[in-house]
């Protein structure tokens, strides 16, 4: 068995600012705000959880509480490294926070990003096909009528704090996919992680934006 050593992650004694290459402005999709959705208790929530292979069509109603659930900024901090540092639900090394979900719904053309800091869904324009990538996943599970998730890491967040850091962007990514996993169970829906990077996909997405494939999953209704 061959195993790849990452090193053992420590902040640099200084850190210089990063400076995050802007995303392609795309038209913007508010998301709903008074999402407050009673869920069952985590302890029915740990006992029922499975990933879920039939994926219905998912309204905005039902993902807003779900990207609430998981990954939707609820304090931005003092300090930075060039971007802000945030506290969501999901824990991140460094409160840094270096993955983006881009989501491709089933009756769409164009990929989408949320915005965790305006809770917004902003159209990605991209040379990257979404019918292309989703066929492609669909040898791995059927999407079926529901959204794709792409797990975005932009690794020099991370990097540009922690010497030998890419240990902590995976772990970020593991992590912010069991939350997704959890609230998609507390909120009725279908989830199932593909168990792929998302390459070369995600790393060809937005030119100069550094990105790279972490992880994908569909999500979508219970029909």
């Amino acid at each position: 068995m061959s195993w790849m050593d990452l090193g053992n992650p420590r902040p640099y004694p200084k850190v210089e600012d990063y400076v995050a290459p802007p995303w392609p402005r795309g038209k913007v999709e508010m998301l709903p705000t008074n999402e407050y959705v009673e869920t069952a208790k985590y302890s029915d929530v740990i006992a029922s959880r499975r990933s879920r292979r039939s994926f219905g069509a998912l309204e905005h109603s039902r993902l807003s509480p779900l990207l609430s659930l998981t990954c939707r900024s609820h304090r931005t901090l003092e300090g930075s490294f060039g971007f802000p540092l945030s506290q969501r639900p999901a824990p991140s090394a460094g409160a840094i926070h270096p993955i983006h979900v881009i989501l491709g719904a089933a009756d769409q053309t164009h990929w989408q990003r949320y915005d965790p800091f305006r809770h917004c869904l902003t159209e990605v324009p991209s040379k990257v096909q979404l019918s292309q990538v989703r066929a492609a996943m669909d040898e791995v599970v059927s999407g079926e009528q529901g959204t794709l998730i792409l797990f975005a890491a932009e690794p020099r967040k991370s990097l540009q704090k922690y010497e030998q850091g890419a240990s902590l962007v995976w772990r970020d990514a593991g992590v912010l996919q069991g939350y997704f996993a959890l609230a998609a169970e507390a909120l009725e829906l279908n989830f199932c992680l593909l168990g792929v990077t998302g390459e070369p996909w995600v790393h060809q997405l937005v030119d100069g934006a550094h990105l790279a494939g972490v992880g994908a999953a569909y999500v979508g209704s219970r029909r």
